[in-house]
C-alpha cells in the first residue's frame, strides 16, 4: 500500500511538472486532488526513513518532496495574501515552501515584515542588529506563514540566517559576524525555543554563500543555538552556487540532508549519484539551480532540472519562478509581467 501511494503522488508530480503554471480545473490540478484523496495530509515532524534515502511522517508514509521558492513570502505577504498563494500552490501538488526567516534586501520593505514591523529592537552599530534583541511582534507575524502552511499540510523549509550571495549585502553574514559568537548562539537558541512546536518546519542554514574555515562559527552557532533552544526538526545546507554539496561541510550534528545547488546548466544525474553513493547516507535533493523567466531557461529545460534529481537517486527538489520567489519585492532587475 505505502509504495502504492508513492507511486501515485509520483504520477501527480509528473503531471505538475509538466505544467506547473496551469490554472483552475487543468490536469495539474487534478492530478493533484486525485494525489491527495489517495495520500493524507502527512503527519509532522518529518524524519529521515530507516534506509536514509527519502524522508518519511510520523505514521512512516514517504514524503514526495515538491518546492517551491518564496523566498520572501513569509516577510513580505499580508495574511490574506499568503492565504492566496498557499492556496494556489497547494492546489498545484507543492508540498515544501522555502523561505526566509530574516529578509535583508529583496522584501517589500526589508528587513520588516508587511506590517512594518522591524526584526530586532536594538542595534550594535549604524545598519547592524543587536540578535539579542529580537522583536517579538515580528516574528509573530512570520509564524503566522508557518501556521497556514500547516493547515494545508505543506512543509516550510525556513532559512534562519541567510547568509547572502558572497556574503554581501542580500543576506546576514556581516551582521552575524559583527555581532560574535556568543550573540549568534544565543540567537540560534532564540529561534529554536520559538519554532521548536511547529512540527511542518525544516530549517535551512548558510545560503548562496559558503564562509572560510576561520569563519564557518557563523553557521555552527547558530545551528548548534537551534538545537540548544529544543528545535529537533531536521536541517540542511544551502551552499554557494557551483559547490555542489552540502557535504562538502563534513560531519555536523545538526545536519541531516543533503543539498544540491548548481552553477550555470549542468548535468544533474552525475551530482545525484555521487550523493547517492556518499557515505554515511543522507536523503539528497536540489535545493536550488535555475529559475523560470530568468536565465533564458526554456520550460524544456526547465523540466529536464526538475526530473533529474527524482530519477538519479535524489528524494526531490525546489522549483523556482520569478517574481513569485520575492513575492512582489524588489528581486534581481525587473521581472516580466506575472500572469
Amino acid at each position: 500500500m505505502q509504495l502504492l501511494k508513492k507511486l501515485a503522488s509520483a504520477l501527480a508530480v509528473g503531471l505538475l511538472l509538466l505544467g506547473c503554471s496551469s490554472g483552475p480545473g487543468s490536469v495539474t490540478e487534478k492530478a493533484a486532488s486525485a494525489s491527495a484523496a489517495i495520500t493524507p495530509a502527512p503527519v509532522y515532524p518529518l524524519r529521515v526513513a530507516a534506509n536514509g534515502r527519502y524522508l518519511e511522517d510520523q505514521n512512516s508514509t514517504p514524503f514526495l518532496w515538491v518546492g517551491d521558492s518564496v523566498w520572501s513570502g513569509a516577510t513580505s505577504l499580508t495574511p490574506a495574501e499568503m492565504d492566496q498563494y498557499l492556496d494556489n500552490r497547494s492546489a498545484k501538488g507543492f508540498s515544501v515552501l522555502v523561505v526566509s526567516l530574516l529578509e535583508h534586501k529583496f522584501s517589500k520593505n526589508a528587513p520588516n515584515d508587511a506590517a512594518g514591523h522591524p526584526p530586532f529592537t536594538a542595534s550594535l552599530s549604524p545598519g547592524v542588529f543587536d540578535l539579542t534583541k529580537p522583536n517579538d511582534a515580528y516574528f509573530a507575524t512570520v509564524e503566522v506563514f508557518f501556521q497556514k502552511a500547516a493547515a494545508r499540510g505543506m512543509a516550510v523549509f525556513v532559512a534562519h540566517s541567510y547568509l547572502g550571495f558572497g556574503g554581501g549585502d542580500e543576506g546576514w553574514f556581516a551582521t552575524l559576524k559583527a555581532n560574535g559568537a556568543t550573540r549568534v548562539r544565543q540567537w540560534g537558541q532564540y529561534v529554536g525555543a520559538r519554532y521548536k512546536n511547529q512540527s511542518n518546519i525544516i530549517w535551512l542554514n548558510g545560503g548562496d554563500y559558503t564562509p572560510s574555515d576561520a569563519d564557518k562559527w557563523v553557521v555552527d552557532e547558530a545551528a548548534q543555538g537551534i538545537r540548544d533552544g529544543g528545535a529537533n526538526q531536521l536541517m540542511s545546507m544551502h551552499t554557494a552556487r557551483g559547490e555542489n554539496s552540502a557535504a562538502i561541510w563534513g560531519s555536523r550534528s545538526w545536519y541531516n540532508l543533503d543539498s544540491v545547488y548548481t552553477g550555470p546548466p549542468s548535468p544533474l544525474p552525475p551530482l545525484f549519484r555521487a550523493e547517492y553513493a556518499r557515505a554515511p547516507t543522507r536523503p539528497s535533493f536540489l535545493v536550488e539551480a535555475r529559475y523560470e523567466n530568468e536565465s533564458d531557461f526554456t520550460p524544456a529545460m526547465l523540466r529536464y532540472q526538475a526530473y533529474q534529481p527524482y530519477l538519479t537517486g535524489g528524494m526531490g527538489q525546489m522549483f523556482g519562478n520569478n517574481p513569485i520567489w520575492h513575492a512582489g519585492g524588489p528581486g534581481l532587475g525587473t521581472p516580466p509581467p506575472f500572469t
